[in-house]
């Protein structure tokens, strides 16, 4: 059964909160050098910068181990060196205490990169992974009343779709409980199309048991931050149904047909 990439994030973290990890989501960087420190004692940190920010990771302590640094998704990714030497993403490299990782994220355009910790490479879990994500994402939802909902959106984000009546609760709790669900790191035939993105009836999106079209229904709709945060917007929204419609007279009295007989 397909799973993609961001439940399977979402899956790590939650190995990482059982084994007592600390699950920090970083507010975005905002600022053009931010430092980090990695000391690995089970952390599982997001966070997000602007394009052509970076990020100045330290590593704290003798329990890392070893990096590995990853792209993730569709997209574009940054460059790191460690100790000024360039990382190679999936080749895992040796890191002591005091070793500086510096992140640079590309000059345009949005995607995601992660550093991955292990102390020993053949006993998984990682015991610590750091998520960065560019631009800062944000997004809102309108339903145009015919439909049809029309998403607007910049950066890494995903939009779930549940069951009327529902509530839009923390991505990272309850993440089976979604009836779709659209995202840049989703498979081709169920990813969520360029901004401004329209969905309807028989857009494909990612259920439980892989990608599906859209039924026509009223949904509660989500979005998120493509790896978890604060909730960027949410309404509800018809897919497929053409929004009710209250019909008002002009306001003039009737006219009385008149007797003639």
């Amino acid at each position: 059964m397909f799973r993609s990439t961001r439940l399977g994030r979402l899956a790590a973290a939650a190995v990482l909160v059982a084994s007592g990890a600390t699950v920090a989501l970083v507010a975005p960087a905002g600022a053009v050098n931010t430092p980090i420190t990695i000391d690995c004692t089970q952390q599982y940190t997001e966070t997000y910068v602007e394009n052509s920010d970076t990020l100045t990771v330290t590593i704290s302590g003798s329990s890392c181990g070893n990096v590995i640094f990853d792209n993730f998704g569709p997209g574009l990714y940054g460059t790191a060196t460690l100790n000024n030497v360039a990382l190679t993403a999936g080749n895992p490299v040796a890191v002591a205490d005091g070793d500086v990782i510096i992140f640079t994220a590309p000059a345009s355009g949005g995607g995601r990169n992660s550093f991955s910790f292990w102390p020993n490479l053949g006993s998984p879990p990682p015991v610590a992974s750091l998520g960065i994500s560019f631009p800062t994402p944000s997004g809102s939802i309108v339903d145009n009343g015919n439909g049809t909902a029309t998403v607007t959106y910049s950066g890494n984000v995903f939009i779930t779709l549940l069951s009327a009546g529902s509530t839009c609760a923390d991505p990272y709790v309850g993440s089976a409980s979604y009836e779709y669900m659209l995202s840049g790191e989703n498979p081709p035939q169920a990813a969520l199309a360029a901004s401004p993105a329209l969905i309807e009836a028989g857009t494909m999106a990612m259920t439980n048991g892989g990608p599906a079209a859209i039924a026509a229904g009223t949904y509660q709709a989500c979005i998120y931050p493509g790896n978890g945060g604060a909730l960027l917007s949410g309404l509800e929204v018809n897919i497929g149904q053409v929004a009710p419609t209250t019909t008002t007279t002009s306001g003039t009295d009737p006219v009385v047909p008149a007797f003639t007989g």
